[in-house]
């Protein structure tokens, strides 16, 4: 539960076009119609939502004995896994007798995308990719009304007035209906410590959540927030 599939489905061969090319760095790759959602929203929920292609969200670029592996991540739910040989002359492949996918480097952090006769996608290199979304929706300084403190560190730890924990973006959003992090630390195998949140103008709004084997999803209590939040500069 709660975790995203890339299933194996097929085993791609991408190999570069000849000595010299430019080879795709290791790290993650997000969609540029994704990220301009994500800057002007500040919501993956609502960047995934505007997405809901064919074509994978996010690709993720690894390296092992085998060469450069690509892991095509649809909807951060399941996805594909290809090989990139940067020792052979192509860089398109067969999939299926009728089926392609082309891969086409750019430069060292940009490249297109093109899955059988679907557009030609752009995608852009953004780094470790829950870096790069804590940073975008969370990450900072927070207060409640009260003056109680909240903050969301850049390395995955959440620092409340009354307790520490580790958390991370969730990312799956194929059954959810807004933006949540998990509780890494409060999480187990089969019931995931999840919390809502919402950004609105310059607030950020906490929501509890329920997560069980009996529904696909959270049950997001997004009508009583558990606080209401305003980004403060960090204590000294």
């Amino acid at each position: 539960m709660k975790s995203i599939s890339l299933a194996l489905a097929v085993a791609l061969v991408f190999v570069a076009a000849k000595a010299g090319d430019i080879v795709p760095r290791d790290g993650d790759y997000l969609s540029e119609i994704y990220l301009t959602v994500l800057e002007k929203t500040k919501s993956h929920h609502k960047a995934y939502q505007a997405w809901r292609g064919s074509a994978p969200q996010a690709i993720r670029v690894s390296r092992d004995g085998r060469g450069l592996v690509l892991s095509l991540g649809y909807n951060w739910h399941e996805g594909d896994e290809a090989v990139f040989n940067v020792q052979k002359p192509s860089i398109q492949v067969d999939v299926a007798e009728f089926h392609k996918k082309t891969l086409i480097p750019l430069d060292t952090v940009r490249f297109r995308f093109k899955d059988g006769d679907g557009p030609v996608l752009d995608y852009r290199y953004i780094g470790d990719e829950q870096t790069f979304l804590m940073e975008k929706l969370l990450v900072g300084a927070y207060a409640d009304s009260r003056g109680r403190t909240y903050m969301f560190d850049r390395d995955g730890k959440a620092r409340f007035s009354d307790r520490t924990f580790h958390y991370e973006i969730y990312t799956d959003m194929v059954f959810e209906d807004g933006d949540e992090f998990v509780d890494r630390d409060a999480s187990k195998p089969d019931a995931w410590k999840i919390y809502g949140f919402a950004r609105r103008a310059n607030q950020l709004f906490l929501y509890n959540a329920v997560c069980d084997d009996t529904r696909a999803g959270c049950a997001t209590d997004r009508k009583h927030p558990i606080a209401v939040l305003r980004k403060v500069k960090p204590a000294r």
